[in-house]
């Protein structure tokens, strides 16, 4: 092994390559965004950068300010992520004294929740939700439970063992969205070995080698939450279900937080300010017994804005009667595309029967029986060698 390969090594195996900013990103609606060496290593491949093509909403015909991408809506994400553990972890359970020692969730579920905050909108489409309109949704299905199976490292996981559930239930709605599942198809195919070899070094007595969790981040994507209908299994997974409600979850998640802010503030809605500070610095666990996500009193005023801005939102831009008309009309001409092209392949199918690609062969046969005569005919070795390489060869273009 050569040295700098042993020094790749031991900089991917330091807790600080994980966990500690090199780079800070300025973003309109947080302030900033601060990224660590393994965040950048995610961020700068090509299936992460493709989202800088991908526009937030469709209805620039009325917004045209409205030109954000999937990119910086998924760095707002992992940063509010990261903000709300580190407030959860101090401010504990609402009903008693959070001693110091009593971490709510540790390195690990960090970063496997900084992880899938991050990729959560890997799998989006072009024209975003409009877009993932045109995939068949039983494709995306197969396509994601074949790759959980195949999976080593979920080969044991309940996760895999839910999705075989699912999957034998063909009436049972599938969780996640098709832009989730897509997003979870893209890391277990092409993530999977960026990822799988991430974890860091104990630096003391006290702390494990972690490393990445597969499992917690398929379902913090696609809002699949762990099983808790035993005592066991309730204080085997109640944190890792705090992750997974932080990413998605039917009423309040990181995600959400972050695209009715950035929407809102892109179409120039007149909303009130969503103060995320504010609502983090108030944001608590119910209950030793109940692990679940509350507030105080002092945040109410921001989740009732944040309530209003989603009403809003929904009210003036994803239902504007003219955005909603150029998304029909978009998916009508790409419906129309695709039927074309359908017609299209079986025309040519048709017309390249056996007896026309023989016609074609035997065609190209007696021309290159010319060719190499003509070729033969010239004295300059140098001058042959110079037409061979030029001379495309039909071969490429039928078939042969």
């Amino acid at each position: 092994m050569d040295e700098n390969n042993k020094n790749n090594i031991s900089i991917s195996r330091n807790r600080a390559y994980y966990f500690e900013p090199v780079k800070f990103i300025r973003d309109i609606v947080h302030g900033y965004v601060y990224l660590t060496k393994f965040d950048l290593d995610l961020i700068d491949t090509s299936e992460f950068q493709r989202l800088k093509d991908v526009r937030q909403l469709t209805c620039q015909n009325v917004y045209p300010s409205a030109r954000h991408t999937r990119f910086e809506h998924s760095l707002g994400v992992l940063e509010l992520t990261r903000q709300a553990i580190k407030n959860l972890n101090k401010n504990g359970i609402i009903s008693s004294e959070n001693a110091e020692d009593d971490i709510i969730l540790d390195d690990s579920l960090q970063f496997n929740a900084s992880v899938a905050a991050l990729l959560h909108d890997v799998g989006h489409c072009p024209f975003s939700h409009m877009g993932e309109s045109e995939f068949d949704k039983a494709d995306v299905w197969d396509r994601l439970y074949s790759d959980i199976i195949k999976c080593d490292e979920l080969k044991d996981s309940t996760l895999r063992e839910k999705i075989i559930e699912y999957n034998e239930d063909k009436n049972k709605k599938k969780p996640g969205a098709v832009h989730e599942q897509l997003g979870c198809i893209v890391i277990l195919e092409k993530y999977y070995d960026k990822l799988k070899n991430a974890g860091w070094i104990a630096e003391t007595d006290k702390d494990d080698a972690e490393g990445i969790d597969f499992e917690l981040i398929i379902r913090s994507i696609i809002g699949l939450e762990y099983d808790t209908s035993t005592i066991e299994l309730y204080n085997d997974n109640k944190r890792k279900n705090i992750v997974v409600r932080l990413i998605n979850s039917q009423v309040f998640d990181m995600d959400k937080l972050d695209y009715i802010m950035r929407d809102s503030l892109f179409t120039a809605i007149g909303i009130p300010q969503i103060d995320t500070q504010r609502l983090f610095k108030n944001m608590f666990l119910k209950s030793e017994q109940e692990y679940d996500l509350v507030f105080s009193h002092r945040a109410e005023p921001v989740l009732q804005n944040m309530i209003e801005a989603r009403d809003k939102l929904y009210m003036y831009v994803y239902n504007h009667h003219a955005a909603v008309f150029s998304d029909f009309i978009y998916s009508y001409i790409f419906r129309k595309l695709t039927r074309n092209n359908d017609v299209f392949i079986r025309i040519v199918d048709s017309f390249l029967t056996d007896s026309v690609m023989t016609n074609l062969r035997e065609t190209y046969v007696q021309n290159q029986i010319q060719l190499d005569e003509n070729i033969n005919d010239i004295s300059d070795e140098r001058l042959k060698e110079i037409i061979w390489q030029k001379s495309p060869d039909p071969r490429t273009y039928i078939g042969a």
